[in-house]
C-alpha cells in the first residue's frame, strides 16, 4: 500500500470502509460540500437526520439512483450519512485524480481516523511512524508465498476436515457457511501468524475472530464524545483493555520464545519458524521489538486479514454452491487435472485460471461494498476538471454501480463465472484479468500506489481453500439453487450470516 492505506497494512482499505459505514461515523463536520446535487435528502425539521437515517437503510439504492442521475454522466454526487455528507465520484477522470492525490492532500488515513477513531484505539504513534510491516507485505510475504505453502495447505486440510467430517455412507453435512469459513480462514491465517499449535487454540482463534466487532463496538462509543475525553473513554468504556490482556495471554509467551530462539541461534537458523513474528523480529528496531508493540502489530495484522478473506471466499461459496450444476465440473475438472500433473503447490493454484476468474467475477459482482477508496481532503482539493472539493470532506468511488454498469462489462449484472477467463483469451494478457489485477472498472482492492499488497496472500489462501473444497467435496446449498441476499449496513455489505451449504465430502477424492 501506498501512504494512503499503509496505516493498516494488509487489507485495510476493505475492512475499514466496511467498518465505517457500519459505526456511522458522527462528529463535528464544518466544511459541507453544499453546491453539489444530492440523491436522498429529506425536507422538513431534523432533515439531515432523517437524510442519514434514510442512507443508513437504503445506501445501495441510493447510490444506484445517483450513479444513474448525475455518476454516469460524471457529476460528483453528495450521499447523505448520520455523520458527515459523502460525495461520491464515477467519472475515470475523477478517479485518476484520486489516485494520483498524495496523501497529505487526500488521505485514506485521516477518513479511518475520522470513522474508526484508530488513534485512540491503536498506539500510532508505534504503529505509523515505523511502517516496516510493509516492507513485510510486500517483500518477505510475498517471497514466502511458496516456501509457506505446505504449512498452509495442512492447515486447510486438517481444518476442514476437523469442521466438516465426512459422515458414514453418502450423507450430507449442513453447516453455516459464513461461520465455518471464519474459522477455517482464522485458523489458515493464524498458522502464518504464530504458526502452531496457537493457531489451533479455540480461545485464541475466538479472540481473534471477535476482535473486529469489538473494534466497531469501541468505535461507536468513542465518537459519541468529545476529542478531549475520547483517549480516557477508549480506556475505560470499551472493550478494547480487556481484549488486549487477553491476546497478550495468548502471544507473549510465543513471542517471547521465538526472541529466545533467534538470539541463541541467530538469524541464520536453519530451522526457525517461518511466520510473522520471526519477520517482524528481523525487520523492526528500537522500540519495535518490545512485546508489546510486537503483540499490537499481530492484533492489527489479525484485523486486516480475516474477516474481509471469509467474506469475499463466502461470497463466492454460494455463487458456487447456488450454481454448482454449472460451474462446479468446470472447477473440478480444471483442479483435478493441474494437481494430478503437478501436485499441491502455489505454483500449480496460479495456473487455476477459471477458479480465480470465478473469484474475480463474485468480487466484481459483491466486493464488500457499496463504495471504495475513501479518502478525506486535509486541504481544499480542486479535481482537474475544476471541480472544488471543501477541506474536510470525505469522497468515495462508486465502484458497485460501476461494477453493474453494461458500458463497463457486457451483461454486467449477470454472474459470469467465467467471465475474465474469455476476456483474457480473447486479448491475449491474461494477466490483466487476474482475480488481484486492479484497474479503474475493477475497484475491490483499490487503485494505483494505494492498492492493497495484502491481496496476493488473500488471493492464494482463498483459491488454495476453494481448491481443496472442490476436489474433495460435493456442494450444494441448502435451499437448492437459492443465492441468499447479502446484508447490508449502510454501504457495506457482508454475506448472509443464517444461509447454510451442504457439502459431502467425496469418496474419490484422494
Amino acid at each position: 500500500m501506498g501512504n494512503n492505506s499503509t496505516v493498516a497494512g494488509f487489507l485495510l482499505p476493505v475492512q475499514s470502509e466496511l467498518l465505517s459505514t457500519i459505526v456511522a461515523p458522527t462528529g463535528h463536520y464544518r466544511h459541507k460540500p453544499q453546491s453539489f446535487p444530492e440523491v436522498g435528502s429529506a425536507g422538513g425539521p431534523l432533515a439531515s437526520w432523517r437524510s442519514g437515517y434514510k442512507a443508513v437503510k437504503a445506501t445501495r439504492e441510493l447510490l444506484l439512483e445517483g450513479y444513474s442521475k448525475f455518476g454516469r454522466h460524471g457529476t460528483i454526487f453528495k450521499l447523505p450519512s448520520l455523520g458527515r455528507p459523502v460525495l461520491i465520484v464515477s467519472s475515470p477522470e475523477h478517479i485518476e485524480d484520486m489516485r494520483k492525490a498524495p496523501d497529505e492532500v487526500l488521505s485514506f488515513r485521516g477518513a479511518v481516523e475520522d470513522t474508526l477513531q484508530t488513534q485512540y484505539m491503536f498506539d500510532t504513534k508505534i504503529l505509523e511512524e515505523s511502517r516496516f510491516h510493509i516492507t513485510i507485505i510486500r517483500s518477505i510475504l510475498s517471497r514466502q508465498l511458496s516456501f509457506v505453502f505446505p504449512e498452509i495447505f495442512e492447515e486447510i486440510s486438517q481444518a476442514f476436515q476437523e469442521y466438516i467430517p465426512a459422515r458414514e455412507g453418502a450423507e450430507w453435512t449442513t453447516v453455516p457457511a459464513f461461520g465455518i469459513m471464519t474459522k477455517i480462514v482464522a485458523r489458515t491465517t493464524s498458522r502464518l501468524f504464530v504458526g502452531e499449535p496457537l493457531c489451533r487454540e479455540p480461545s485464541y482463534l475466538d479472540l481473534i475472530i471477535r476482535y473486529t466487532s469489538v473494534l466497531a463496538s469501541s468505535s461507536r462509543v468513542i465518537s459519541l464524545f468529545p476529542p478531549f475525553v475520547k483517549p480516557l473513554v477508549a480506556r475505560f468504556l470499551t472493550p478494547l483493555p480487556t481484549t488486549y490482556k487477553k491476546a497478550v495471554y495468548h502471544l507473549e509467551p510465543i513471542v517471547e520464545q521465538h526472541k529466545a530462539l533467534l538470539k541463541e541461534h541467530g538469524r541464520d537458523w536453519a530451522d526457525k519458524p517461518n511466520d510473522l513474528i520471526t519477520w517482524i523480529l528481523e525487520t523492526a528496531s528500537g522500540p519495535d521489538l518490545e512485546t508489546p508493540a510486537i503483540i499490537k502489530r499481530i492484533l492489527r495484522f489479525n484485523f486486516a486479514a480475516i474477516h474481509t478473506t471469509s467474506m469475499t471466499f463466502t461470497f463466492a461459496l454460494f455463487h458456487l454452491a447456488a450454481e454448482e450444476a454449472k460451474y462446479l465440473q468446470p472447477l473440478r475438472s480444471e483442479i483435478e487435472a493441474i494437481v494430478e500433473r503437478e501436485g499441491w503447490s502455489k505454483a500449480s493454484i496460479d495456473k487455476m485460471k477459471h477458479l480465480d476468474s470465478f473469484i474475480r467475477e463474485s468480487h466484481r459482482m459483491h466486493g464488500l461494498g457499496a463504495t471504495s477508496m475513501t479518502r478525506k481532503a486535509m486541504v481544499d482539493f480542486t479535481f482537474s476538471d475544476g471541480t472544488k472539493v471543501p477541506k474536510g470532506t470525505h469522497i468515495s468511488v462508486a465502484s458497485m454501480p460501476r461494477h453493474l454498469d453494461d458500458n463497463m462489462y457486457q451483461n454486467a449484472t449477470q454472474f459470469e463465472g467465467f467471465r475474465f477467463v474469455l476476456e483474457g483469451e480473447a486479448d491475449d494478457n491474461i494477466s490483466q484479468n487476474r482475480f488481484v489485477s486492479i484497474s479503474p472498472d475493477y475497484l475491490p482492492f483499490g487503485l494505483g500506489r494505494p492498492a492493497c499488497p495484502g491481496r496476493f496472500w488473500a488471493a492464494n489462501e482463498m483459491k488454495t481453500m476453494f481448491a481443496y473444497l472442490i476436489y474433495h467435496y460435493d456442494l450444494k446449498m441448502e435451499r437448492e439453487g437459492e443465492l441468499p441476499e447479502p446484508e447490508w449496513f449502510g454501504a457495506a455489505s457482508i454475506p448472509s450470516r443464517s444461509a447454510s451449504i451442504m457439502l459431502r465430502r467425496r469418496t474419490t477424492a484422494a
